[in-house]
Order: C-alpha cells, then sequence, then structure tokens
C-alpha cells in the first residue's frame, strides 16, 4: 500500500567505491515485477517437482538449488537500486540457470549450455560492463534516479555521442531480453527440462532482461534524455522487428487429437493462446491495449500495426494447434492410447495460472496502479 500511495523505500549495504555501492530500492516498478515473478515461481515449483519426481530426473538436488538461486537473482534485479547491484544480480541468474539449460549431461545439452553461457555473459562482458564504466564516467554515479521518470542521471552537458553509445551498448549487453539478434540462447535452452522453459520465459530471465532495460530506460536515461537524443523510435522499431520475425519463425509441432486425452492441458492452453493473441477477457488484451493506446498517443502509426500484425501471427500460428488438438483425428496414424493428463502437481498449476490470466482480465488494477504511480510526475 505505501508504494501505491507514492513512497519509495531505498537502503543501501555497503560502499565498494564514491558512487558504487550495493543497494535496494521498492517502487512501482519494482514490485510489478517482483510480485509477477515470485507468484509465478511457485506455480513453476509445483510444475517442476511434479515433472522432476515423474520422471525420476537424476541430480534434483542440484537441479532446486539453482532454480532457487535463480528466483533469488530476479528479485535482486527486481529490488536493484543502481546499475551496480542490477549487473551483480543478473550476472547471477545468468550463472546458476546455466546448469538448468545443461542439466541432461548429454552433447545436446553442454552445446545450449555453452551457447547460452557465449550469449548471456558475452554480452553482459562485452557491452554492458563498459556501458556501466561509460556511465560512471559521464555520471559519476552509478544510482537510479527515482521518483521522476522524466529525469536521468546524466548531466546536461554530457556528451551526446558518447551517451547514445552508452545506450546502445546497454541494449546490446541486456540480451536475456531476447532482443534480436541476440536472442538465439532462448531456442536453443530449450533442450532443458520442460519447467526451465518457464523458469527462462516467464519467471526469471527474459523478464529480467525486459524489466532491466525499462529500468535503465527510465530511471537511468530518462524520458528527456531519450527525447533530445531520438533514442525512443529507434528502440521501439527494433523491438517491433523482433516481435514480427519471432511470430514468423515460431514452429509448433502437430497435436492432433491430444487435446481430448489431455482436455485440462490443452483448456489452459487454449486460455493462454487467447491471452498472446490479445483478446478480452484474458489479461494480454489489457498489455496490447496500453500498447496500442501508447502508440496511438505517440502518433506512431507503424507500431500500431505491428501490434495487431503480432497479435494476428499469433492466432495464425497458435490458434491451429488449439484447432488440431480438440478437433482432428491423430495424424498419420498415431497412436495416443499411451498419453493422459499430467499429475496433478503439474496440472494445477496450469489451470490456476490460466484462470489468474481471465481474473487479471477483468481486474487489472493493481498492476496499472504500480506502473501509474512509478510514471506518476
Amino acid at each position: 500500500p505505501p508504494i501505491l500511495e507514492g513512497t519509495i523505500y531505498e537502503t543501501t549495504l555497503f560502499t565498494l567505491l564514491p558512487g558504487v555501492t550495493v543497494s535496494f530500492c521498492a517502487d512501482g516498478l519494482s514490485l510489478i515485477f517482483a510480485l509477477v515473478s515470485s507468484f509465478l515461481w511457485i506455480f513453476a515449483t509445483s510444475y517442476n517437482i511434479g515433472y522432476m519426481r515423474g520422471l525420476k530426473e537424476h541430480a534434483q538436488t542440484r537441479y532446486y538449488i539453482c532454480f532457487a538461486v535463480a528466483i533469488f537473482g530476479a528479485q535482486g534485479v527486481a529490488f536493484s537500486g543502481n546499475i551496480f547491484t542490477l549487473y551483480l544480480f543478473y550476472e547471477i541468474i545468468t550463472l546458476f540457470t546455466y546448469p538448468l539449460v545443461a542439466h541432461h549431461q548429454d552433447y545436446e545439452g553442454y552445446a545450449s549450455g555453452r551457447k547460452y553461457l557465449v550469449y548471456l555473459m558475452g554480452s553482459s562482458k562485452l557491452y554492458f560492463l563498459p556501458a556501466l564504466v561509460l556511465t560512471y564516467v559521464l555520471c559519476g554515479t552509478l544510482d537510479f534516479h527515482l521518483g521522476d521518470i522524466r529525469q536521468g542521471i546524466f548531466p546536461p552537458d554530457a556528451n551526446p555521442t558518447l551517451v547514445t553509445l552508452t545506450y546502445a551498448l546497454y541494449l546490446a549487453g541486456l540480451a536475456k531480453s531476447a532482443i534480436m539478434p541476440l536472442h538465439n540462447w532462448l531456442p536453443s535452452a530449450m533442450v532443458a527440462p520442460t519447467p526451465v522453459s518457464a523458469l527462462l520465459h516467464a519467471v526469471a530471465v527474459v523478464k529480467a532482461g525486459v524489466f532491466s532495460v525499462c529500468r535503465i530506460i527510465l530511471s537511468c536515461f530518462g524520458l528527456e534524455t531519450m527525447q533530445h537524443l531520438g533514442l525512443g523510435l529507434p528502440t521501439a522499431y527494433v523491438t517491433a522487428f523482433t516481435v514480427i520475425a519471432a511470430a514468423l519463425i515460431a514452429q509448433i509441432s502437430h497435436m492432433h487429437g491430444l487435446g481430448r486425452r489431455m482436455p485440462w492441458t490443452f483448456g489452459a492452453f487454449a486460455l493462454a493462446t487467447l491471452s498472446f493473441v490479445g483478446l478480452p477477457p484474458v489479461s494480454g488484451f489489457v498489455s496490447k491495449f496500453y500498447m496500442a493506446t501508447g502508440a496511438a498517443d505517440a502518433a506512431m502509426t507503424g507500431l500500431m500495426f505491428v501490434i495487431l500484425i503480432s497479435a494476428l501471427l499469433n492466432l495464425a500460428y497458435l490458434g491451429p494447434v488449439v484447432y488440431k488438438a480438440f478437433f482432428l483425428p491423430p495424424a498419420g496414424g498415431m497412436d495416443l492410447t499411451s498419453y493422459k493428463e499430467a499429475p496433478l502437481a503439474m496440472l494445477i498449476p496450469l489451470v490456476l495460472t490460466a484462470l489468474i490470466s481471465i481474473l487479471l482480465g477483468f481486474h487489472p488494477q493493481t498492476f496499472v496502479g504500480f506502473a501509474d504511480m512509478f510514471t506518476h510526475f
């Protein structure tokens, strides 16, 4: 409640150098990511237990420890009070999700794990770390500017070329956001156990990248610097390219007839599809509505079309999966008698999160309130 009333909490654990501290803050933006990641982690963990025990996977203790430390890293990113603290926890996520990607310890697992480290740690060392150093040289501090997103931390007389270069380095260094062309680590990481996919996509990794981009843009550069240097529109169109290209190359395998064998699983999948497409009443509609409204307010007609086209493409590649699963016979005479619903520990999280997406579609006020408070000035 205090955050929704405008309170911002800040604390510093210790100082490394003048202007370089391990500090934490809690504001509206922090709470959005912290609540989403920690809440979804509960469901992902339940699914995790059902999956790992059901398949009698090896090295479960190591696996669960890494899974837990990953959410610790995500919470650290959410509540980081400066760029250095964010960088520290960002790297913790990478280090402790690598064993999850390489869990099967076979050739494919190790190859995907190497790619995972090269993309994420390579980009953070080559781009994020130099951007952090440049920020410190130009600003004398790494602390986020909290409370007014118009103002950043860069002084008005900072060299525009260096500020622009710093911004580009941040975008490239935050490869967890999976902006093309630094996205290829994500599909390769799907060799990991299935629950890791939820951790990578929905709970900790990609969300940490997207949150970090938002935090850097809004609390480091600020809207006035973004507008003065003309950085906003190029960023929007790079992201728009990622949205469209990713939808065009998505390969969904045939699942003919499985919906009749696994109705609860595919029912949840159908609701998730509605959310991806952005149809009411699921929460994805609210997200796309705000993005479209923002594009309209900024007179960016092209971005409005990107949002519409991405919704249609999502429907084009996800809709047939739902239709084939429920209404078509098994493909190629495939025998489905061995298929059945997953254990309850896996099924309950699927159904509950699908139902919650509907609830948030009808009642999005909590997260909208945090966003409103963060952007209020």
